[in-house]
């Protein structure tokens, strides 16, 4: 009798253990699958914001694209995601600037890359398309405030160059000449492998101040000769004639 009891207690205690091993593994299923649902839906609402954002591009009216855009940022904004964020203000900064050459709004957001900026390369982007969207407004004492705010420690070459240009067509909307030629000669010293562009344009800039003689010294310094150079050449010296005989 005693034998018999201690195997019906043996037989229980392995019930009791299967059904708490079966409960435990049901629980374990049943927060896995939560989790699944969950990064599933959280991949579905992705795909639908990305496709939203593919969407823009197609949109005939800026309003349209606008729509769109606050609706995806607004969105955003709730979640406080970052990078979320930052990805839908730089479309939005984008498409006004290069789509609907929308620059005050592309300033504004722009702007707001910028103080969520931290990388030199990126802070130099959004710098730049601040610059340049003061420049396509016409604000030129404006533009140039902005493009000397590039010239800061760990941007690349390249980007020196590009903003050095941009620098250079401020100059020259403004017609400050000095300023341009001063420019000029220090990218000179700076990118010697520039050298024939750089002596074409001071050559342009001379010429535009109709001084003939100087655009034609520094065309005459360009290493690489050309028909279309010594023709260019030609042309000069006769408007310095012409400028002769009328003086």
């Amino acid at each position: 009798m005693k034998t018999i009891t201690i195997f019906f207690f043996i037989i229980l205690l392995f019930v009791g253990i299967f059904f708490l091993l079966e409960k435990k593994f049901v629980f374990v299923k049943k927060d896995c699958l939560s989790l699944y649902n969950q990064q599933l839906k959280q991949v579905k609402l992705l795909e639908k914001k990305l496709s939203l954002l593919n969407q823009v591009e197609s949109c005939s009216t800026e309003k349209e694209s606008w729509l769109i855009l606050n609706f995806l940022l607004q969105r955003v904004l709730e979640k406080k995601d970052i990078l979320e964020i930052k990805k839908v203000e730089r479309k939005i900064a984008e498409i006004s600037f290069y789509k609907w050459k929308n620059y005050q709004r592309a300033i504004k957001f722009y702007n707001r890359l910028l103080d969520k900026a931290f990388e030199p390369g990126e802070r130099f982007l959004y710098q730049y398309q601040i610059a340049d969207s003061f420049f396509h407004l016409e604000k030129f004492s404006q533009a140039l405030i902005e493009i000397k705010k590039t010239f800061f420690e760990g941007i690349s070459k390249e980007q020196k160059k590009r903003a050095l240009s941009l620098k250079f067509q401020i100059l020259l909307f403004q017609k400050d000449f000095l300023s341009v030629e001063k420019l000029l000669r220090k990218k000179l010293k700076e990118f010697p492998e520039d050298h024939d562009f750089l002596r074409e344009s001071l050559a342009f800039v001379y010429e535009t101040q109709k001084k003939f003689l100087l655009a034609i010294e520094e065309l005459k310094r360009i290493e690489k000769k050309s028909v279309f150079l010594e023709e260019k050449i030609k042309r000069l010296e006769n408007r310095q004639s012409e400028q002769v005989v009328f003086k």
